[in-house]
Parts: structure tokens; sequence; C-alpha cells
């Protein structure tokens, strides 16, 4: 299929996304109750001809394996030292025999050290019950602290506001 494919010429990741996600148009992967008909949910036999057709096919059932969606968009990650667009377009073209080029763009992607970028995101986690924390070797022990603390902080808030709203009077209130 198309991502293998990208994958085996070198990117170095690959994403297939809904482009209608978040209009009118959108098709729910998981085919939320009412909102739509998925096409993988009927058999071939059970659709027109007409149906069939209206299900966007831009590259052979060959490549793509069954369509998920009316139109999609694929992102592909391609390390800027190998980054030649016009011999990657032709590839896929080629090889998915398109009648013609697909649309693409080109964003760049900003260089910096992602692994400490990823990193600097995740906080320690701390279990309802304080009995687990879960920390990276990079968090400094200010950082377990104060998630520790955080997660103490909610508890007592969410205690007193059961005391109060349950209308349990308090001594020497």
């Amino acid at each position: 299929n198309l991502s293998d494919f990208l994958m085996d010429i070198g990117a170095c990741s690959v994403s297939i996304t809904d482009a209608d996600a978040e209009t009118e148009e959108e098709d729910p992967l998981f085919d939320e109750p009412s909102l739509t008909t998925c096409v993988n949910d009927l058999d071939d036999d059970e659709m027109s001809e007409k149906e069939l057709n209206e299900w966007a096919v831009v590259i052979n059932d060959v490549a793509a394996g069954r369509n998920i969606w009316k139109r999609c968009d694929v992102t592909a990650h391609f390390p800027s030292s190998m980054f030649d667009v016009s011999s990657i377009v032709d590839s896929i073209r080629y090889t998915f025999h398109c009648p013609s080029n697909p649309r693409y763009e080109v964003d760049n992607v900003p260089d910096r050290d992602w692994i400490k970028h990823v990193q600097e995101s995740w906080t320690p986690i701390v279990t309802r019950e304080s009995k687990f924390v879960l920390r990276f070797p990079w968090h400094e022990d200010k950082l377990v602290m104060q998630a520790c603390q955080n997660m103490e902080r909610e508890k007592m808030q969410e205690a007193m506001a059961k005391q109060f709203s349950s209308g349990v009077k308090r001594e020497g209130a």
C-alpha cells in the first residue's frame, strides 16, 4: 500500500487522515451510530454500481487496500538530506499508475532536538492513591514533588467540594 511504499523509499513516518475531518463531509472511522454508513460495513454485491463509484478511488485497491474515507490526506516525513520532491512524486505516480501527479505540499519541520522537546512535555504521572509515581530518567526531583503536590491539592479540593455539596455541617462552623 502507499504508506508501506513511502516507508520503503525512505520516509521516517507516514500518516493517513480523513481529508474531510471536522467538516459536514467527515466520515468517522469508527462509524458512530446514525452518523454515517461506512463502506467497509457493506459487501460489494449489496451496493449498487452508483454507490460503489461514489467512493473516490485515487489509486487501485491493490495499492491502497480497502478505502476507509472518501478522501484522505497522506503525510510523509523524509529526511532533508535525501529530500527530492519531484522524484518521490514521480515514483508514486509510476508505481501506482496514477493518471496525473498527486497534489502535495511541502512544509519545513524545524531542526531541533526532538527527543528533548517531547521529553519536556511528559510530566511525572501520579496515581490517584499517590502510591505510584511514573517518572522518567529526565525528571528532576523538584518536578516529581510538584506533581505529587498537585495531585494532593486536587484530592483535597474534591473532598471539600463533596463535603460542602452534601450539606454536612462541620464542627465549629
